[in-house]
């Protein structure tokens, strides 16, 4: 039995949709629904119009199948794309509090931000060896404040705000490695997120300004066709290149490059500092369905990659937050910008 007498369930909230997912006995999912909101309530990952998300939210959970989820604890992720994250190096003394300021001291020498505007939360990979490192997260007070008073305003009780990468090692690394790193690459619409992680969890993050709407807009522009076609071709092409006449693969594959040079070095940073090969290379996201994307990548990468077996959980944002929301202590299992009361 956790914290609580009922698990909290995983509230996903998107730019497009809703998601909702409680977990079961065997985590099984015991309820889950997801609804389609429009254009404009949440902007890259910014609430613009909290009551039509209020009422989306409500929607959800009410309409959840067979049955609404139990409780009202809930466990929500903040979207990577308003998140900032680094890692640093730092010995980790007896004393926490010499700790905690030797690495706020590194923050501030390091990071261009006024912590004071921002929530902030790290974890600590490989403790007490040499290559201990820490993953330091931050998330605009104004931005967590909007996504914690929506959620209280629905009617629930925010129990963790985590980060929407963690909740994809959730899902899909539980039995997919043991003692080596892998990489997941969420390669969405408009950004594409960069994480490693390690068995005992995340250790790695990186948000890349580059993704799938920019991929249709070089090709629109390019062939000067209209948006959705572009969409179309992408779609239909790929990066494969059988049958592509017009250079629809090239036109992404030189659009993708900064994300290809990223994880380069995240993999070399691994190799070199912390003596960690990447086991695998895992794509996920809407746009990690285009043809010949996982062939590229190993040739490029010389990793081996495969697309992550989303199709049993399509809501897997959720459903990693729900397994967050399984455990004896949520708001201490991972990463936890939720402000202080």
């Amino acid at each position: 039995m956790g914290l609580f007498s009922k698990p909290a369930f995983g509230l996903d909230i998107s730019d497009l949709s809703v998601e909702v997912v409680q977990l079961g006995e065997e985590r099984k999912i015991a309820s889950h629904n997801r609804v389609d909101i429009d254009f404009g309530v949440v902007e890259n990952g910014k609430i613009l119009k909290q009551e039509i998300l209020i009422q989306s939210i409500e929607k959800a959970i009410k309409g959840a199948k067979p049955k609404p989820p139990q409780g009202d604890q809930v466990v929500a992720s903040l979207p990577d794309s308003q998140l900032f994250a680094s890692v640093f190096q730092i010995a980790y003394p007896a004393d926490k509090k010499d700790f905690e300021s030797r690495l706020l001291d590194q923050v501030k020498q390091n990071l261009p931000l006024d912590l004071d505007e921002f929530y902030m939360d790290y974890c600590v990979s490989f403790p007490d060896t040499e290559k201990q490192q820490v993953l330091f997260v931050t998330a605009p007070k104004e931005i967590v404040n909007n996504y914690f008073k929506t959620l209280v305003a629905a009617g629930l009780k925010p129990v963790a705000l985590g980060m929407e990468s963690g909740c994809l090692g959730r899902c899909l690394l539980k039995s997919d490695f043991v003692d080596k790193s892998v990489m997941i690459v969420d390669i969405g619409a408009r950004t594409s997120i960069i994480s490693v992680f390690k068995p005992a969890g995340p250790c790695f993050s990186m948000n890349v300004p580059v993704a799938g709407n920019e991929f249709s807009q070089k090709i629109s522009q390019s062939l000067d066709i209209k948006f959705a076609q572009a969409e179309e071709l992408k779609i239909k092409f790929g990066i494969a290149g059988e049958g592509d006449k017009q250079g629809v693969g090239d036109i992404i594959k030189k659009e993708m490059r900064p994300i290809i040079d990223q994880i380069k070095q995240a993999k070399e940073y691994h190799a070199q500092r912390l003596s960690m090969d990447l086991k695998k290379i895992l794509l996920v996201g809407g746009t990690s369905a285009m043809k010949g994307l996982p062939q590229y990548f190993q040739e490029q990468l010389g990793v081996d990659v495969a697309v992550g077996n989303t199709k049993k959980r399509p809501m897997y944002t959720a459903y990693g937050l729900a397994l967050r929301g399984l455990a004896k202590d949520p708001r201490m299992d991972g990463i936890n910008l939720l402000p202080q009361q």
